[in-house]
């Protein structure tokens, strides 16, 4: 290995080090895990920090690393984690490719969205945009309620326009539970 390469290698470790160091001690052990060759030791610390709740919100930017882990378990199991750990901001922009994925990803990226209340209607409001995800879109929107109420002119664009009648069938469900 080149000194370069090694010096960026420690770089990376000391920055990873210090991260988990500003994190409470049990959050900081299950953080470093995370980066681990091993998908199973992966999913079992993801999984760990899901059942400690708010306590690993610092934890989160690590988590939301998972969303581009190649075994689709430690995946999923992550995106569990955030709906238990909580979401916020942050969290909204970097799940919203996952409204796009197959049903059971999408479900999991819908019930996050939800969690989040109207603080997540401006990226699903965005994600209406994009003919491969506005059906996650309109999915969390229906569970939104209310809360997703400025989606309407997004969700009528989708309602009339998507070149699927399924998704353009969700739109105007999405658009009745918003409208209540």
């Amino acid at each position: 290995m080149s000194r370069v390469a090694c010096l960026l290698l420690a770089a990376c470790f000391v920055s990873s080090l210090s991260i988990a160091a500003e994190m409470p001690g049990d959050v900081g052990a299950q953080v470093a895990k995370l980066k681990d060759a091993d998908p199973k030791v992966r999913q079992k610390a993801v999984a760990e920090l899901g059942k400690m709740g708010a306590k690993a919100k610092p934890a989160i930017p690590a988590i939301l690393e998972l969303q581009n882990d190649k075994t689709t378990w430690v995946m999923t199991k992550s995106l569990m984690a955030l709906k238990d750990i909580g979401a916020d901001e942050s969290v909204a922009k970097a799940i919203k490719p996952q409204l796009a994925k197959f049903p059971d990803i999408r479900s999991l990226a819908v019930d996050i969205y939800v969690s989040m209340g109207d603080k997540a209607t401006p990226t699903l409001i965005e994600a209406l945009k994009d003919e491969t995800t506005a059906e996650g879109a309109c999915e969390a929107l229906v569970q939104l309620g209310a809360a997703g109420k400025a989606a309407v002119p997004a969700l009528t664009d989708v309602s009339t326009k998507h070149k699927s009648k399924p998704v353009r069938d969700v739109a105007m469900k999405a658009i009745k539970a918003v409208s209540k």
